[in-house]
């Protein structure tokens, strides 16, 4: 009857267990094939996001001179400067309600609904009537996506970069909890106003390949809890019992050698 307990109790706990393929990312992905793939993949924001109410965009015009391309940009000159919180709110642009942003001599311009290499390509039209040469640059520089579920740190993240991948949202998040099913990421992401659900493996390499590796404004993730989670939860109170009970055993049995 005792070898039959001690083994209940064994197969309990097992079933807390998890194993490591479960919860390391990219199996058999070489390192360097790793690098290359990300270092070559040439998505970004601008190529197919389309710009809404709210979003703030780095709009930054250059002449051949300096002085002419002060005219134009809000931070008077013609420098790329580096991102962050202060910077952008202060030298960048700010879609309205109506959808328009106000560029210094060129006046307001519809951007709602178009992707940044959209707007790009607008701005360089008008400025053609008043630059001989000039280059513009668009970037849509920052956005909210939400981490959800098995995360250590969830909640909603603002992205200062016009492309982010799954695997760097969810290092802000604080990585995954050890019960995160990481065969299994739900992204939710709006598409033409209809609400549409992925799911991501990130245990398989060929994930890095993949279009949802990179997310867009406004997405959603979450991270689904494993069976093993839910099944050790509600195993909690058994798995207690049989342990003091093995315990007790253990003392009646050390007792009776006494």
């Amino acid at each position: 009857m005792q070898r039959y307990f001690i083994f209940l109790v064994f197969a309990v706990i097992l079933t807390s267990c998890i194993t490591r393929k479960k919860v390391v990312y990219f199996h058999n992905q070489d390192k360097t094939q790793l690098i290359d793939t990300l270092n070559n993949n040439s998505y970004t924001i601008s190529s197919e996001y389309k710009v809404k109410t709210g979003d703030i965009l780095y709009i930054k015009i250059n002449g051949i001179e300096g002085k002419t391309s002060s005219y134009f940009n809000i931070d008077g000159d013609g420098t790329y400067a580096s991102y962050n919180e202060a910077y952008v709110y202060l030298n960048s642009y700010t879609v309205n309600d109506k959808g328009e942003i106000s560029i210094p001599v060129l006046g307001s311009l519809i951007v709602k609904e178009k992707t940044p290499d959209e707007i790009r390509i607008n701005v360089e039209t008008i400025l053609k009537q008043q630059l001989t040469t000039s280059s513009v640059i668009v970037k849509l520089i920052s956005f909210q996506i939400s981490i959800l579920g098995e995360v250590n740190k969830p909640g909603t993240f603002t992205i200062y970069d016009d492309k982010i991948t799954i695997a760097k949202a969810l290092s802000l998040a604080g990585d995954l909890t050890e019960f995160g099913n990481r065969k299994k990421i739900k992204i939710v992401r709006e598409n033409n106003g209809v609400n549409e659900i992925h799911f991501v493996d990130l245990t398989q390499q060929s994930t890095i390949n993949s279009q949802l590796f990179y997310l867009r404004p406004g997405d959603i993730v979450y991270s689904q809890p494993m069976n093993i989670k839910l099944l050790s939860t509600n195993l909690a109170p058994i798995r207690t019992i049989l342990l003091g009970g093995s315990l007790l055993i253990l003392i009646l049995r050390l007792y009776k050698y006494l």
